[in-house]
């Protein structure tokens, strides 16, 4: 409202948004940000979005930002610079072993004490690995 401004001061100054001028593309259409908020535009819960986001590197809490305005607009100068680490992936190393005849094992073999007391049927093991 133009009765409301102050004569004194500069009219853009008073009349940009608080976070400062949004010159940027609105935050769903940003190309960084598209992918995510179209995700949760289909329908996926949030958590699996932001799950999402943290493994490719960006920052959860962009979800929790209003998506008409621009980023530059509503992030702190230095938080647009602060980049997630990512997880490392944890490669599994394969086993291998050629099995022994039991009639080969000696008395004071560890195979032999447990020979009777476990049951390898119940032992639970990914072929694939």
């Amino acid at each position: 409202n133009a009765a409301e401004l102050d004569w004194n001061r500069n009219y853009e100054a008073q009349t940009q948004p608080a976070g400062g001028a949004d010159t940027g593309p609105p935050l769903k259409d940003d190309p960084a940000y598209a992918k995510y908020f179209k995700m949760l535009s289909v329908g996926l819960p949030p958590p699996v979005v932001q799950n999402a986001m943290t493994r490719d590197g960006i920052d959860p809490k962009i979800l929790d930002l209003d998506p008409e305005k621009s980023v530059a607009s509503q992030l702190k100068p230095d938080a647009k610079k602060t980049p997630i680490k990512k997880k490392k992936k944890v490669r599994r190393k394969k086993i291998y072993w050629t099995p022994i005849d039991p009639g080969q094992l000696k008395d004071d073999s560890l195979w032999s004490i447990v020979k009777g007391k476990m049951s390898m049927k119940k032992l639970k093991y990914d072929v694939k690995e």
